[in-house]
């Protein structure tokens, strides 16, 4: 799961520079492969095992339930995700301390809107009808539209 999250956002990351730039910078692309990796693939991964383990797993669960790992994503993982790369992706492509922090200052609220939007409806879906097998190709995909919108501000 790590490795197959670093490469979709690399592919994702390049088309987002792409778009911003009209070019790609590999050495961007390397960092959000790095960072997708770890932040995306490793802790995503625990993450949602957390929440399995400790608020449920099955499809059949209550709509309070669904809500509660819904909004527990949305207010726990969700700003700690986007914050790592906002700060990360900066930092490794050699900006700095100083611009890494500022990218998270005046990005963070953009990528925890866009969060809302993309992220919200899908987890009440998938937390509701999608058996456990099938969440992480889906979120994969989703995950790579999300990089494209990170590409553009990051």
């Amino acid at each position: 799961a790590a490795a197959s999250s670093g490469i979709l956002r690399a592919g994702a990351d390049l088309a987002g520079q792409c778009a911003r730039d009209g070019a790609a910078d590999p050495t961007h692309t390397l960092s959000m492969a790095a960072v997708a990796t770890v932040v995306s693939g490793l802790c995503g991964a625990q993450w949602m095992r957390h929440l399995d383990s400790t608020l449920g797993d099955s499809t059949a669960e209550s709509a309070g339930l669904v809500a509660a790992k819904a909004f527990a994503d949305y207010t726990c993982f969700a700003p700690c995700a986007n914050s790592a790369y906002l700060f990360l992706l900066p930092l490794l492509t050699g900006a700095g301390v100083e611009a890494a922090t500022t990218s998270v200052v005046a990005h963070l609220p953009f990528l925890m809107q866009l969060e809302f939007m993309l992220w919200m409806p899908y987890n009440l879906i998938a937390f509701s009808h999608l058996p456990l097998h099938l969440r992480p190709a889906t979120s994969a995909l989703l995950s790579a539209l999300f990089t494209v919108s990170i590409a553009t501000v990051a």
